[in-house]
């Protein structure tokens, strides 16, 4: 019962937040940017072969995951974490009837349900920009939307993205500084410019989400990496985060 009262009022912070609002504006924002190119290439007077679902869902794709994906899990929890250490509202939460570990939890599953709902709005973009585009050039995106291609690549970009997710929540938590948490995703986001292309970039976490676009796929271990990685890294968190003094 901790959990879920914990859990209900996170929900209800949420509520009119610069958070909430990202969920949307930060998928969207890379679906409006290829609908741009799309468009200006459509209009050209030889745009060339036609494009199709499959290329736009892995184009934008290819945009969320190198460019925005790994900033906007960094700005989501550091937004979250940010509504307690503003004005010292851990004092304040640490004196109610709560378990911190039910805190603690509830404030990730509300990270991971806020990217959940991302991905699908991305989805959703995906498909709106398609049949606008479409009416700009009749050739392009005849078939139907291939929904279960772009799920597969979005769900596996999400289950990648778990271990992303808990390592920022966890950072965004034990510091009180917006400015570390912001800080250490633009590093670890740079790193990944580096890292993605080597034989590094398999094990480096912000370099999992690109696999499903790599010509190589995505490597066998890779998603129980992420699960599993999330699990201990959470688990860690929590039990630290629980005992530490928090002001």
């Amino acid at each position: 019962m901790d959990f879920f009262r914990a859990l209900n009022a996170e929900v209800l912070k949420l509520r009119r937040t610069l958070a909430l609002a990202m969920v949307f504006v930060c998928p969207l924002l890379i679906v409006a940017l290829q609908f741009m190119i799309q468009f200006d290439r459509l209009g050209r007077p030889n745009p060339g072969n036609p494009p199709q679902w499959d290329q736009l869902i892995r184009n934008i794709a290819g945009l969320w995951v190198v460019l925005m994906l790994p900033l906007y899990l960094t700005l989501e929890t550091a937004l979250l974490g940010a509504l307690e250490h503003s004005e010292s509202q851990w004092r304040n939460l640490f004196t109610l009837p709560v378990a911190r570990s039910a805190i603690y939890f509830s404030k990730l599953i509300v990270a991971t349900v806020m990217l959940a709902v991302s991905h699908l709005a991305l989805a959703g973009g995906i498909y709106l920009s398609g049949k606008l585009l479409a009416l700009r050039d009749p050739r392009a995106y005849t078939a139907g939307f291939p929904l279960a291609m772009a799920f597969s690549m979005l769900g596996t970009i999400f289950v990648l993205a778990l271990l992303i997710v808990v390592l920022h929540h966890a950072i965004s938590l034990h510091w009180h500084s917006f400015t570390v948490a912001t800080g250490a995703g633009i590093s670890a986001t740079v790193i990944n410019f580096i890292v993605v292309n080597s034989k590094y970039g398999i094990y480096y976490p912000w370099s999992l989400p690109v696999q499903p676009l790599s010509p190589q796929g995505v490597q066998g271990h890779s998603l129980i990496y992420s699960c599993t990685g999330a699990l201990i890294v959470a688990a860690l968190s929590s039990w630290h985060f629980s005992r530490r003094d928090v002001s």
